[in-house]
């Protein structure tokens, strides 16, 4: 049983990870525009990006790797575990900015792993299949 739980945890992972990397390609594409070519803060493209991406992964991820319904508890939901991930993005975007003299679309995208992890943790608690 316990590893009937493990398999399913992995598949989720996976799926996961795949929805993630495509809606992370969109997201680096779209902070590459906003910062290289119009010029907008590291702050301001963050919030930009990450949130034009929640309703894109939600979608992906509650249909392919939770199977949960798409309801309107599901998505408020869902956007409360990505509005504390962007929390916690904007605070290790500034901790990095304190301690790195790096560009700021190199400090943007080390912030992906961070929320990844907490994103996936949380989003597997609390979206349980219920088709």
């Amino acid at each position: 049983m316990k590893r009937i739980l493990e398999l399913q945890i992995f598949k989720k992972l996976i799926g996961f990870s795949f929805v993630g990397i495509s809606v992370t390609i969109f997201s680096m594409l779209l902070t590459f525009v906003l910062i290289k070519i119009i010029g907008l803060s590291a702050y301001l493209t963050y919030i930009i990006s990450f949130s034009s991406t929640i309703s894109i992964s939600y979608f992906l991820n509650s249909r392919l790797v939770f199977k949960s319904k798409k309801t309107f508890s599901n998505l408020v939901l869902y956007y409360g575990i990505y509005s504390v991930s962007l929390l916690i993005g904007i605070t290790t975007l500034w901790i990095y900015r304190q301690l790195l003299d790096w560009d700021d679309l190199i400090l943007n995208y080390m912030v992906i792993p961070v929320t990844m992890t907490w994103n996936f943790t949380i989003s597997n608690h609390f979206l349980k299949k219920n088709v």
